[in-house]
């Protein structure tokens, strides 16, 4: 049963706003990016709030902001905006939460048949079978931490087509399909129309009476499908999960109201034609299109009729449905029955109250619905029977090369292809992007937008280096031409002639890849001018600007004035320009993140300088800042901020790098911001309150965006004075760098701390000398610990040790953490574990922080006698509380708070240093923020077993593993936690460290003159697992 409870624990919220910010990351769409990071930065207080709203069935959400979108345009090319809003963060988030909790549920309950907006499941086929035996196809349960809300595109919509293909087949023939006669992208679909939550029991094959392999096939859509769901759709398909109790439905009811706000871009939903205009009501009784829970909430207003369905189709199997969100379709052996079916849906979709009925335009064939309205056997449902009949044998009839090409495009990996198969898969991807391709599989705009970005992917890595200049730079540096070192006139004639030839050849390979540059981008502008309305290829054009450092932006910006001049046309052009400052704002401050990310290539590093460059050469207003509409002026503050964003890194980046051209960019772009503003003599002021934000927000978006080092930035101090402390945002955010606090932040912001905050207090202590304010958080003095020395004393004490040292090693932290573990314990309390484990609370005895002399010269028989056998590691009776150890825990996870302090310990051990991510100081980021922790994972010298054990203490994914609800659903479907760690109790931490040790023990070794070495063992799983991290914290 599912409560209130279940959906405000703090865990599900978390892992709710850990989806919202990835679908923002990915959105193509408009949307107040400096209202996502003033939530970030208030992150801890807004799940709370939300939570605590949540938890009492009251929460009621915000009004939603109208904003149209573009649509495909009209029969006769006029430009349509279609209906959308956007809600805000804290709603989105809400949302997300109540689909945690009630999703899996609900969508288990879902057809096989229905494929779009289905909740995300992991898939796998089985590695472990025998030579010659056939794959299993694997279907573990729901998740929430790879941050995917839906099922991935593979697995909808090519699904649907291949299903639809594959039973076809199926029933033409009367049996099942051989494994020879499914093509290589069909096995899959196959394996997963057979079991599971994905199976069709069309695969059993259809009653009637056809003749031979003809069949029957036609499709529908749904008209208005969205606008016309209301809640109490919705509500009934609720109703239909016994598992959800009287609070959650009520609490579902009231979140289902929803009002409108028509002054953010109501005036863009314009018509061309006046009589066809669409009121959207103040009160707005629907599903709302734009909110990111949008397609579960309309699968489940569908339920009901989904089921009848089922139902329908056990009593008569003669008709085969298949259901992508509105698009329906169909097969049978009689046509006279598809007909009937039709009707029949129909009527079903009344019963039900679905006021989205078929729509009359949308039959294919389009004379099928002339057959619906006339008598059996006329002469309209007779052309309508030949125009539906097909040959269900031949796997050509209901799907082309088309589908299967993108498939195969989009599993292949292009960094690995040689420069033949690379170049192969380019042509490919040019022919989908603007080739005339029926698009009864696959959307045109869909196929194009897809192709546009493995094209900008792409591109970057094609250009190959000419062999001459190969060879020319070789030997150049080998020296061979170490003759040419005369002061003769002969070997200065030969200098200037060798220099020449290479400069020349230098200036034949620029040449050659500029020119690439530009026929692929004109490939990618001819996709965009074909299909004007699709946001998302204007996005990868831009991206593809941001990754090749190509100088497109006029060219964009002029395109996006082509086309006519009525008012739906300018309607679509304000939303596009729109809708590029957005994206440049965004693309901007990832190319200053990845110009000082020295892991970055050269040509990575280079395309980002000059896109940059490029765009300090645009121009001040970017696509347009002239618009005074709100839905504009949201992404006018975002590039007036990321201007200023940009230049700040720049500056960093430039001094560290010692690159003046990166400091003269940074002036250009600071410049840009001021500019912006119409800053006049108080230029600061003016761009402060053009930017909407505090300035600090923007600088935490920036973080969002493209994650900085953990060092304090040359900027930090000046950005530290335009901190606005009467902004609960900005006193977070000047949390971040411990050591730059200042006496006047920390007397302003003492109001705000909590007894958790003496970690963080101890690190301002630590790092910058300061004396805490605050009495009920004093903190014990210097580094000892009730007369020892602390963790932060041990290991200042180790930085000079030899990297021999046996306490330096991976066993000596495992074999400390266990000792802890060993004396608090404690199975009713497992908080108090967490609230204890903490560098500063921990007292090391004497003789591991003062070793005999000659102690760590011995074998590591010497060391085991001393840290394994002698005096233990103690902790204070009077700890120090730190929320970044001892998280916040859903109520149904007991071990969530110990097992992230005890990871975040023993992390800190293995890295020889306790400082943790800078985010972490914001309250609310601790388990939001881990790609460090995901670095460190691949580059510290420690065993598998160690990272995995990490893994199951700080990653969402483990603290997920240990949910109850989780491991219930794994004893149901396949566990796909073959090689992660799940515990139940302290006890099996505390054993696991055990058995890490005796491993590790297995692995030891003494070399000459008696020094210890520890060998790594390392399983290969883990390191794979470890090259293709999917938690949505990684790619954030």
């Amino acid at each position: 049963m599912v409560d209130l409870a279940r959906i405000a624990q703090p865990e599900n919220l978390m892992r709710a706003w850990l989806k919202v910010r990835r679908a923002y990351v990915h959105m193509d769409g408009l949307y107040d990016q400096g209202e996502v990071a003033v939530f970030d930065l208030e992150l801890e207080s807004n799940l709370r709030d939300i939570g605590s709203r949540l938890a009492a069935g009251e929460y009621r959400c915000d009004p939603l902001r109208f904003q149209p979108q573009p649509k495909k345009p009209d029969a006769d090319g006029n430009p349509r905006m279609r209906e959308s809003f956007l809600p805000t963060v804290r709603d989105e988030v809400a949302w997300m939460a109540v689909l945690n909790a009630i999703g899996p549920g609900l969508d288990a309950r879902m057809p096989g048949w229905s494929y779009g907006n289905r909740l995300y499941r992991t898939v796998w086929f089985d590695g472990d079978r025998a030579p010659g035996s056939s794959r299993e196809l694997l279907i573990g349960p729901y998740r929430h931490t790879t941050g995917h809300t839906y099922r991935r595109f593979k697995h909808s919509w090519p699904l649907f087509r291949r299903h639809l293909s594959l039973v076809a087949r199926t029933v033409a023939l009367r049996r099942p399909l051989r494994e020879d006669e499914q093509e290589d992208t069909e096995k899959g679909a196959w394996l997963m129309g057979q079991s599971g939550h994905t199976r069709l029991p069309y695969f059993d094959g259809l009653g009637g009476d056809g003749e031979g392999t003809r069949l029957y096939h036609a499709t529908f859509d749904l008209e208005d499908f969205y606008p016309r769901l209301t809640a109490a759709n919705v509500m009934a398909g609720m109703s239909t999960s016994p598992a959800l109790g009287d609070g959650v439905l009520r609490l579902l009811e009231g979140m289902l109201r929803f009002d409108v706000s028509h002054d953010y871009a109501g005036e863009l939903f314009v018509f061309a034609d006046e009589a066809r205009r669409k009121v959207v009501p103040s009160a707005y009784d629907g599903v709302p299109t734009g909110l990111m829970v949008a397609g579960f909430l309309a699968n489940v207003a569908m339920l009901p009729v989904d089921h009848d369905v089922d139902r329908k189709f056990i009593e008569d199997r003669d008709v085969a449905h298949f259901r992508y969100v509105d698009d329906h379709a169909l097969l049978s052996r009689d046509f006279a029955r598809l007909v009937d079916w039709i009707g029949w849906y129909s009527d079903r979709l009344q019963h039900h109250g679905i006021a989205a009925g078929i729509a009359a335009e949308k039959y294919e064939p389009e004379n099928l619905g002339g057959a619906l309205k006339g008598p059996a056997w006329s002469e309209e449902f007779e052309k309508a029977r030949k125009a539906c009949e097909i040959d269900g044998s031949k796997s050509i009839t209901l799907t082309t090369r088309t589908l299967a090409l993108v498939s195969v495009l989009a599993g292949v990996e292009p960094d690995v292809l040689a420069d033949g198969p690379r170049t192969t898969h380019l042509d490919q991807l040019k022919y989908l992007l603007l080739a005339n391709i029926p698009e009864a599989e696959i959307r045109g705009d869909t196929r194009a937008s897809f192709a546009a970005g493995r094209i900008a992917m792409m591109t970057p890595g094609h250009h190959k280096v000419s062999r001459d200049l190969v060879e020319a730079l070789r030997v150049r540096s080998r020296g061979d031409d170490t003759g040419l070192t005369g002061d003769s006139a002969e070997d200065d004639a030969a200098r200037r002639r060798r220099d020449a030839e290479l400069e020349g050849l230098r200036k034949s390979d620029r040449e050659a890849r500029q020119a690439m540059l530009v026929r692929h981008f004109e490939l990618l502008v001819d996709a965009v001018r074909a299909h004007p309305d699709k946001p998302r290829l204007f996005q990868r054009a831009l991206e593809y600007c941001r990754r090749t450092g190509h100088d497109g932006l006029g060219a964009l910006a002029k395109l996006l004035s082509e086309g006519g001049s009525t008012p739906c046309h300018e309607a679509r052009r304000r939303y596009m320009r729109a809708l590029g400052n957005q994206l440049l704002a965004r693309l901007m401050v990832d190319a200053a993140g990845s110009v000082g990310d020295r892991n970055m290539l050269d040509r990575q590093r280079e395309a980002a300088q000059l896109f940059l460059a490029n765009v300090a050469d645009f121009g001040r207003d970017g696509f347009g800042l002239d618009d005074a509409a709100e839905f504009a002026a949201s992404s006018r503050r975002a590039l007036i901020a990321s201007y200023a964003v940009a230049a700040a890194r720049l500056v960093h980046a430039g001094r560290a790098a010692r690159d003046r051209s990166l400091v003269a960019i940074a002036r250009c772009l600071r410049g840009l911001a001021l500019a912006s503003s119409s800053a006049s003599a108080n230029g600061i002021a003016a761009w402060r309150a053009a930017i909407g934000a505090t300035p600090l927000s923007w600088l935490h978006w920036g973080e969002m965006v493209s994650a900085s080092d953990d060092r304090p930035p040359v900027w930090w101090n000046a950005a530290l004075e335009l901190a606005d402390l009467s902004q609960a945002a900005d006193r977070n955010a000047v949390r971040r760098h411990p050591g730059r606090v200042t006496p006047a932040i920390l007397e302003r912001i003492g109001p705000d701390l909590r007894d958790d905050d003496g970690g963080w207090l101890l690190d301002v202590e630590r790092l910058s000398g300061l004396t805490a304010v605050q009495e009920e958080v004093r903190l014990p003095e210097g580094s000892l610990v009730d007369g020892g020395v602390s963790l932060y004393g041990w290991i200042d004490a180790l930085r000079g040790a030899s990297v021999h040292d046996p306490r330096l090693t991976e066993w000596t932290a495992l074999t400390l953490v266990r000792r802890l573990l060993e004396q608090t314990i404690d199975p009713v309390q497992p908080l108090e574990v967490a609230r204890r484990l903490h560098p500063a609370n921990v007292r090391v005895p004497d003789a591991w922080a003062d070793p005999e002399p000659d102690l760590i010269k011995r074998t590591w028989e010497g060391w085991k006698a001393v840290a394994r056998d002698g005096e233990r590691p103690t902790l204070r009776s009077e700890p120090v509380l730190d929320y970044r150890y001892s998280v916040e825990g859903a109520s149904g996870t007991r071990l969530t708070e110990p097992l992230h302090a005890i990871g975040s310990l023993l992390w800190g051990l293995f890295r020889r240093d306790f400082a943790l991510p800078s985010p972490w100081n914001i309250r609310g980021q601790e388990r939001a923020v881990l790609r460090r922790l995901y670095a460190d994972l691949e580059s510290l010298p420690i065993s598998s077993d160690s990272a995995r054990f990490l893994r199951a203490c700080l990653t969402p994914r483990g603290v997920e593993n240990a949910d109850p609800e989780v491991l219930s659903m794994i004893e149901q479907v396949a566990d796909d936690t073959e090689f992660e760690l799940r515990f139940e109790t302290l006890a099996d931490v505390r054993d696991e460290l055990g058995r890490i040790v005796s491993v590790l023990e297995s692995q030891q070794v003494t070399v000459m003159d008696h020094q210890p070495r520890q060998l790594v063992p390392v399983r290969l799983a883990e390191a794979a697992k470890a090259a293709v991290e999917e938690d949505a914290d990684v790619a954030a």
